[in-house]
This record gives C-alpha cells, structure tokens and sequence, in this order.
C-alpha cells in the first residue's frame, strides 16, 4: 500500500507542477500581449497629437477669388447717369499774380506854401512814377495875391500887381523828370529836370499906366528830397534854371504904354513904368537880378501812396 501512496502522490505533484508552469508560461505570455498593446495605442496618440512644444503652423492664406472684369458703361447708360459736380475747395488759396495786369503805380500831391506865402502862388505839385526810379511831375500855379510880400521885400513900387495870364487863377504849368537815386521812385534824393510855361499879366496902377505880359518859359536842374512819415509827405528842393523866352522892352523912343520890344540899350531888361512926372518915366525891370539865371526854391506839404 505504501508503493502505491508513494506513486499516486509523485503524479499529483508532477501534474500540479505541469499546471504551475503552464499557468506561469500563459500569465507571461498574456502580458507580453498586454504590454505590446498598451505601447501601440501610445505610439498612436503620439502621432495623433502635437506635442505642446511645438509650434503649429499657420494655414495657409485664402486665396483671393479670380476677379471680374468690371462690365463696360455704354455710351447711353453714360448720358443717362446724372453727372455730379466736384465739393468747393473752401480753403484760403492765395490769388495768382498776374504780370500783365494793370497795376496803380505810386503816386504823391503836394501844395508849395513857401512859393504861395512870399510870391502870392501856389503851386499844387502832382508827381507819379512811371518806372522804377523814374517819375513824372506837373506843378500847375494858382495867383493867389496881386500884391505878394516879395514885391516890397525887393524895392518893387507899391502900384505894381501881378495877375494870371491863363485859365482863371492857374497862371499855366511846369512838366518835369524825376531820377531818384534811391532806385525807387518818391523815396529819398531826386535829380530833376523842369520845364516851365507860367503866363503873367504885371499892371501899375494910378490912372497910367502901364501893362506888360509875360510867359515864363524855363528849363531848370533841381536836386529835392522826400521825408515820409506813413503818407504824410514833406518835399524840398532847390533849382537852377535859365530863362528860354528872353524879351526887352524899354521907353526910350516910346511913351507908356507902348514900350519898345527892340533895340534897347540894355537887351537883357524888361521895363515897365510905374510912374511918370516932369523928369520923365520912372520904370521897373521885371527880369531878375541873374537874368537870364533864375534861382527856385521848393518847400511842400503832402501825401504819397504806394500800391506795390
């Protein structure tokens, strides 16, 4: 019996370690199966997924869809189309000059009261530029008094007058040429060139007596100047002149008021009696003292404009 107990137990402990080692061999083979799956389905995920280390992409740009050819306007859809007028441009833009406009050119007025308050005449002097440093001037003379200061401040009779020869109280004009040495004309020094046309009428009175009358006609150089302070304008000017228009007259073969026009002694003098008595005709000599040299002195008070 012992045999058999002997035997019977060596085949269950062979059988159950026959069961031990295939269980051993399935467990190990189970998990190896177990393992390759589990490192697929992370080699899966992986793929799957962007690791967050790296950057995505942009995507790409759309593209712009073909364009159109814009369809062409007919010539009627184009007349039909109300035509729209451009906004105004309200900002300030500045006038373009134009070279070939009229532009006023400076011009000043001036009265001469020195001339008017000794010689009894006043002159209004009417100047304009007419190019860059060149002006034009014309200075008609009102006689304002018969018997002016200068006749007694030189020993003239006291019966001696003076009156206009010409339109009303204006005696006639003077025309004259201004160069300015300033480059511009009516400003600073001038040098001037005159020529004068004044008409006189010389009487004395006292139931005689005589009448004589004279046109000065003289060609003067001047050097003036203009001081300006805005338009207010103070003109001066000193002149040398001789006279064009020489005539003698005496009594010598004559009795007033027919004096003689020729063949005087003295050529150079211009005589008008201003008395006449028992010793004969006293007689006064109407040209200056320089005859045919005349000397002028200006002083005048006025405005002057400029445009430019």
């Amino acid at each position: 019996m012992a045999p058999r107990r002997a035997l019977h137990y060596s085949l269950v402990m062979q059988n159950l370690k026959n069961t031990a080692l295939i269980s051993i061999i399935f467990s190990f083979v189970l998990f190896q199966n177990a393992r390759a799956q589990q490192g697929s389905e992370a080699l899966d995920n992986q793929e799957s997924e962007p690791s967050f280390n790296q950057q995505s992409e942009p995507p790409p740009p759309d593209r712009a869809p073909p364009s159109q050819p814009e369809p062409r306007e007919s010539p009627a859809d184009s007349e039909a189309r109300p035509r729209t007028e451009p906004a105004p441009d309200f900002r300030e833009t500045k006038p373009e000059e134009n070279d070939d406009g009229f532009e006023m050119p400076s011009f000043s007025i001036r009265l001469d009261p020195l001339n008017w308050l000794i010689e009894g005449r006043l002159g209004l002097e009417l100047e304009i530029a007419v190019w860059k440093f060149i002006s034009f001037e014309m200075v008609p003379v009102f006689v304002v008094n018969d018997e002016p200061p200068i006749f007694n401040f030189a020993g003239e009779p006291d019966n001696l007058t003076q009156h206009s020869n010409g339109l009303g109280p204006i005696s006639g004009s003077s025309f004259g040429l201004g160069f300015w040495l300033s480059g511009k004309a009516l400003q600073g020094t001038v040098l001037r060139l005159i020529y004068t046309n004044y008409g006189y009428t010389y009487k004395t009175d006292g139931g005689l007596l005589d009448e004589v009358d004279f046109t000065e006609r003289r060609l003067y150089g001047m050097i003036g100047s203009i001081s300006r302070w805005g338009i207010f304008t103070i003109a001066s000017g000193f002149g040398i002149g001789v006279e064009l228009n020489q005539r003698q007259r005496c009594y010598e073969n004559t009795t007033p008021p027919d004096g003689q026009t020729s063949g005087c002694e003295d050529d150079e003098e211009q005589h008008i009696a201003v008395d006449r008595d028992s010793d004969g005709i006293t007689v006064y000599d109407l040209n200056g003292w320089l005859h045919p040299i005349y000397l002028t002195v200006r002083i005048a008070l006025g405005i002057t404009l400029d445009f430019d």
